[in-house]
């Protein structure tokens, strides 16, 4: 993203990534990009012209999206949700993985239809975090079905088998699972080989492991672009090899 990428020279800041730059913003230019794509589809929706909506994103749109939330409907992290051997990826993927800006342009796809007795089915796919969620939070159906990469699919991060993962038809949605699917890794029997050591030592010390949470809750609440700032030193500590900002 920061050596690939050609960002508008506007939105560059110094720092000490690989390419001596940053790009400030982002998020909230893609977001204003975004914005007549979502009056058009309320507009329509207003005036009767469909009934659901299946919306997507390649980043993660609010919190309780990231793969190690175990909660979808708390609004808190709590630190044993972090306490495996990956702790540590965790935490510094959250630094980078999505934004509040998302959820909000996503409901407001919907805001002010009224249409008896269940509303608009809406369904929004996410990806980026290579980790399989489904689950509903205030009428709209969140899932992520990645194909993953083999070895993620090897250590049962993702399914063994790739598959293709039906969720609307020309009958409309596909209702959910039985059950939500949050932590796919843990209902699956995943880990990672090279950590089994880890696993049998002794836990990070509690003052280690709250750290890392701490970093999480952070980088979570930072997830606007009124705070931007705040994930973007995140994010350029996690490429230092820092752990915490």
């Amino acid at each position: 993203d920061f050596a690939l990428c050609k960002w508008p020279a506007a939105l560059l800041r110094p720092s000490d990534t690989m390419t001596g730059h940053y790009p400030a913003g982002v998020a909230c230019k893609l977001a204003e990009r975004n914005e007549p794509s979502v009056r058009e589809v309320n507009e329509a929706l207003c005036g009767a012209v469909g009934d659901a909506v299946l919306s997507f994103s390649h980043f993660l749109p609010r919190e309780q999206t990231l793969p190690d939330w175990l909660d979808p409907a708390g609004l808190s992290f709590s630190p044993g949700w972090v306490s495996h051997p990956a702790g540590g990826t965790a935490v510094n993927f959250s630094r980078v993985a999505g934004s509040r800006l998302i959820d909000e342009q996503l409901r407001r796809l919907t805001a002010g239809v009224q249409r008896p007795p269940d509303g608009v089915c809406h369904v929004h796919a996410f990806g980026h975090s290579h980790r399989p969620k489904d689950f509903s939070l205030d009428g709209v159906r969140y899932v992520s079905h990645p194909l993953g990469y083999s070895k993620e699919r090897v250590k049962r991060l993702t399914p063994e088998v790739p598959h293709l993962k039906l969720v609307w038809d020309v009958d409309g949605a596909v209702p959910p699972p039985p059950q939500p699917l949050i932590r796919y890794w843990e209902e699956h029997g995943g880990r990672e080989p090279e950590l089994d050591a880890l696993l049998a030592s002794p836990a990070r010390p509690p003052a280690e492991r709250q750290r890392g949470a701490g970093s999480m809750r952070r980088n979570a609440q930072s997830w606007h672009c009124g705070t931007e700032a705040s994930m973007q030193s995140s994010a350029i500590a996690a490429q230092a090899g820092r752990s915490d900002p």
